[in-house]
């Protein structure tokens, strides 16, 4: 296997179908997989994920901050491709080629972040605080013009991401899981982010229930797991490193008949 779509989710099902269809029309010249991890969903998530030929995997809860370094780790560790694709449930691939692209750039000692683009729907670019004064105008999250090496959409081999054990679950609010991840791909495996231009993702707009208030507490947790390391020099998650043998169970759900759909048009 070459490549696992890796896909946490929690509650939005009309994004996510988007999300899926947008994979489903690639053009993928080798063998693939997608993996959805349902974070315990109240919503009709299962049904829309029974609609494609995925792994759909459920996990349930207690009802508080879903740290989603929790449901990523499943999904990784239900990978069985040598290219790991981390991406978030509500980024759509904008071409037909953005898989066959984020693999074939992916070199030994790197990962890639593709540009991508804060827009509505129809894919009118929308900035980051439409909703909420505590985020910045922004409308690209990632890419070459901002370069944050965050998976909303990217690529790294498998093996360097079970050397450094995934995401940290230590984080209670939201803030700063995902900069913890890649810093450990950087300082501990001593990798390099590569941004690309050619590779576009369209992130649909959603209200952000965090606040730089409560981040606060993320980012204290932050700063101490960072100040432990660069103690140690042992720059890995707390569960980590993982054996490249291990996977999880999953669940597979296949359906020969792809429901197909188109990605937005930016504008």
């Amino acid at each position: 296997m070459k490549c696992s779509i890796c896909i946490s989710t929690y509650n939005k099902p009309n994004t996510l179908r988007k999300v899926l269809d947008s994979i489903f029309v690639q053009q993928i010249p080798f063998d693939f997989e997608v993996i959805v991890v349902d974070d315990g969903s109240s919503s009709s998530t299962k049904l829309i994920c029974n609609s494609y030929p995925i792994k759909y995997i459920r996990i349930d809860r207690a009802p508080t901050y879903r740290n989603p370094s929790v449901a990523r780790n499943v999904a990784y560790r239900a990978a069985r491709g040598e290219v790991i694709i981390a991406q978030s449930d509500d980024v759509v691939h904008h071409s037909t080629n953005c898989v066959a692209k984020l693999v074939e750039c992916l070199q030994p000692k790197t990962f890639v972040i593709a540009t991508v683009i804060n827009t509505d729907a129809t894919g009118n670019r929308v900035p980051l605080n439409a909703d909420n004064s505590d985020y910045n105008a922004n409308t690209i999250l990632t890419g070459p013009q901002r370069r944050r090496p965050l998976f909303f959409l990217g690529a790294l081999y498998r093996e360097d991401l079970y050397a450094v054990g995934g995401n940290e679950e230590q984080f209670t609010n939201p803030g700063r899981d995902d900069v913890y991840f890649t810093d450990c791909l950087i300082e501990g495996q001593k990798l390099n982010p590569i941004y690309l231009s050619s590779v576009v993702g369209y992130h649909i707009h959603h209200p952000h229930a965090g606040t730089i208030e409560s981040m606060q507490p993320s980012f204290a947790t932050y700063r101490q797991l960072v100040a432990n390391n660069q103690s140690t020099g042992h720059w890995v998650s707390s569960s980590g490193p993982w054996s490249i043998t291990e996977r999880t169970e999953d669940v597979t759900t296949p359906n020969p008949t792809l429901p197909m759909g188109n990605a937005p048009t930016l504008k």
